[in-house]
């Protein structure tokens, strides 16, 4: 983990962790690839696994929902690859069901006509 945020910030004296914690929080997170965007989908088991301190588990915590969520470059492109994708599945389903409504459209219209030639015939007879 070259480039990691949360563990810099850890190590910070902004932090206002000890330095024994700060050793352990960040043993602990290069072991187990903690990083922000990880750090935001974890349970609490797994952050009492992470720093058993309570308090110091609080203050990454805290430090942590103050941040705004940054996807990587990847996880954006990815993001819009499958929303066009979607996009265009939703689009065929769309012709596809537009082309099915007007065809079953025009078989009532004339399922309307065939009925009413029935029943005019039926009046004539009737008559």
């Amino acid at each position: 983990m070259e480039n990691n945020d949360l563990i810099a910030w850890v190590k910070s004296i902004d932090s206002g962790l000890y330095q024994e914690e700060k050793n352990i929080i960040t043993e602990s997170f290069v072991n187990n690839g903690i990083d922000t965007n990880r750090a935001r989908y974890l349970t609490d088991e797994e952050w009492k696994e992470l720093i058993p301190n309570i308090g110091a588990r609080g203050t990454v915590r805290k430090y942590i929902s103050t941040l705004q969520l940054t996807p990587t470059d990847t996880q954006g492109q990815q993001v819009e690859q499958d929303l066009g994708s979607h996009k265009r599945k939703l689009d065929e389903y769309i012709y596809i069901h537009r082309d099915i409504l007007l065809k079953l459209e025009k078989d009532i219209l004339e399922l309307q006509e065939v009925q009413l030639t029935n029943d005019i015939k039926n009046m004539n007879i009737i008559n």
